[in-house]
């Protein structure tokens, strides 16, 4: 695995991922783009395919968020759904990984909803920029 790839944000978490799944023989496809409640398909030597929702905590057993529709396909897809949390404190780099199988049967108990508000973000655009004149 790399620690050239990392930095704090979530495509680094997912690409990083993307090696731990590589490593133990999955060939993987980034589909985290697509919003189809989970980051990862990867398929086995075998043919099994799994779907991977990739977390970074910053320490063990802290609790993270799943979406909606996170939540909905893990109870969907059972045993071929995994969340891996990936630890990371601060900026060292990751030091330990979880791949928990079957996520929805196994912590379905433990999944709190709480109302958060939702945000909204653009980005890529482009415009022009005026000067403001501002006197004092």
């Amino acid at each position: 695995l790399t620690a050239s790839i990392w930095t704090k944000d979530i495509e680094a978490a997912e690409k990083l991922g993307q090696e731990i799944l590589e490593s133990l023989e999955y060939k993987v496809l980034d589909v985290s783009k697509r919003n189809c409640g989970y980051d990862l398909e990867a398929k086995s030597k075998d043919g099994e395919v799994i779907y991977v929702e990739v977390k970074k905590i910053s320490n063990f057993a802290e609790e993270f968020r799943l979406t909606d529709n996170e939540l909905f396909h893990a109870k969907q897809k059972g045993d071929s759904y995994f969340v891996l949390l990936i630890v990371q404190a601060g900026f060292a780099l990751p030091s330990h990984y979880s791949m928990i199988q079957n996520f929805y049967s196994r912590f379905q108990n433990k999944v709190e909803q709480r109302w958060v508000k939702h945000e909204m973000f653009c980005s890529g655009y482009e415009v022009s920029y005026d000067k403001l004149d501002i006197e004092p």
